[in-house]
């Protein structure tokens, strides 16, 4: 910390990937700007079409990490586990964690028998080809300085698959998301919280979840292409000087 509060007095521009940030070293007077991650190409003008297969009705959440102490997927599991008791209404496909490790978090052998499938490490054009199958990716936070000071990459390749989130509300990356719009919000990461959102998203139709994913593409295409910032960056630059 005492390093930080070093470095932040010398420093006088700064690029900062999320909000927080940038409201930071503002009030510090110092030439900001505010970009997010930036991508070559994004939604690639791709359309979702609504899903009319026999397991249209299943939803399918994606979580792609390395669950670590930041990220929270336990509760979300159980309350998966709640839903899935008699029928799999749900699939949670999760890519890094070893399946060991997702036993292990919430105590059961035959993870598929709850529609729970752990790929474990994937190359990354393996992990994309599962996401981009997905209704919903899920980043599920607590509200720290870590979640508020970064900008989650995955949320956003994610939503340039048109593939929207799940995201906890700590104004951080969830600062993008539109409840309901381009994605969906929870207040915290109980089980009950998760399932309640879980059922509420169950209720949406295939035509509805489509328009929100097509959001998403929409969204990204808005927010992570470099041409919606060059005209500030040139300025940023300039200030530089």
């Amino acid at each position: 910390m005492c390093k930080k509060k070093h470095i932040d007095k010398k420093v006088g521009n700064v690029i900062a990937i999320s909000r927080y940030l940038y409201q930071h070293y503002s009030k510090q007077n110092c030439n900001c700007i505010l970009l997010p991650p930036i991508f070559s190409e994004v939604g690639n003008g791709r359309i979702i079409k609504s899903n009319t297969s026999n397991n249209g009705n299943v939803l399918r959440l994606v979580y792609a990490g390395s669950m670590s102490s930041k990220d929270y997927i336990d509760t979300l599991l159980k309350a998966i586990m709640r839903i899935n008791k008699d029928e799999i209404r749900i699939t949670f496909d999760i890519i890094g964690p070893e399946k060991a490790q997702v036993k292990k978090l919430i105590g059961i052998e035959n993870l598929e028998k709850v529609g729970i499938y752990s790929h474990g490490k994937l190359p990354h054009d393996e992990t994309v080809s599962i996401v981009e199958k997905a209704d919903l990716s899920v980043l599920l936070r607590m509200d720290k300085r870590y979640a508020k000071a970064g900008v989650s990459t995955k949320f956003c390749e994610a939503m340039m698959l048109g593939v929207p989130s799940i995201c906890t509300s700590v104004g951080g990356t969830d600062l993008f998301v539109n409840d309901g719009v381009n994605g969906f919000l929870v207040e915290n990461n109980e089980i009950q919280t998760l399932e309640k959102t879980l059922l509420d998203i169950l209720k949406l139709s295939r035509e509805q979840i489509t328009e929100i994913k097509n959001n998403a593409i929409l969204t990204a295409n808005e927010l992570f292409t470099a041409e919606k910032y060059r005209e500030q960056f040139n300025d940023f630059l300039s200030k530089c000087i």
